[in-house]
């Protein structure tokens, strides 16, 4: 597997350089630039493109939101891990919210930094397990990939216990088309199994 390519920003250029010369020799991950200053942010994406953005919420002269803010208008597809002191639950839900897609605290260990790249690199959100509780209030809150007029009619046949081929059947198309529909509605309603897939269904309001 090529390796993760990182962008770390963060004012204090001891943290950066820790954070770079353990990533770079970790064999998974490549460090293509730290940025200390939020005026070089904007022109190191341009020039670089990581993979995972790991990004600090306090730096000289903003804080909180508006940076992820700024590199998401820039940058809309760009994957970004808070990574902070800060552990207030309310500002963590905010950065979620603001698009990022994972967050770290400073004081937890080298090993959950290198998972949370790898799990936001394959689009997984990232949050320690005690915050928990914030991941399913981001679920629900964030507005979720809409299903195609196909997906919403496989979906209700599925909730009637209709098999693959009865699917495939009834509508005319092959089993492999309906099994790959399938794992879109996996994907999308964010679940691992038909009790849950249903229950995601009528939560959503495909189902009736």
């Amino acid at each position: 597997m090529s390796k993760i390519s990182v962008g770390i920003i963060d004012d204090h250029q001891a943290i950066a350089k820790g954070l770079s010369l353990e990533l770079n020799a970790s064999g998974k991950f490549e460090v293509l630039f730290t940025v200390l200053e939020n005026s070089e942010i904007i022109d190191a994406l341009r020039t670089h493109a990581p993979d995972v953005l790991l990004m600090d919420v306090v730096m000289p002269g903003s804080m909180g939101t508006d940076n992820f803010k700024e590199v998401l208008r820039a940058f809309p597809n760009q994957k970004i891990i808070a990574y902070t002191a800060l552990n207030s639950p309310v500002m963590i839900e905010l950065l979620f919210k603001s698009g990022v897609k994972g967050y770290v605290n400073k004081n937890q260990d080298m090993g959950d930094v290198k998972l949370a790249l790898e799990e936001v690199f394959y689009d997984r959100l990232y949050l320690p397990a005690e915050y928990d509780f914030i991941r399913k209030k981001i679920k629900y809150s964030q507005v979720p990939d809409e299903l195609s007029k196909r997906e919403i009619e496989i979906l209700n046949l599925i909730a009637q216990e209709k098999t693959t081929p009865e699917i495939a059947g009834l509508l005319n198309i092959s089993v492999n088309t309906i099994e790959t529909h399938r794992k879109h509605l996996f994907e999308k309603l964010e679940v691992s199994n038909l009790a849950g897939l249903i229950k995601a269904g009528f939560e959503r309001g495909y189902l009736h």
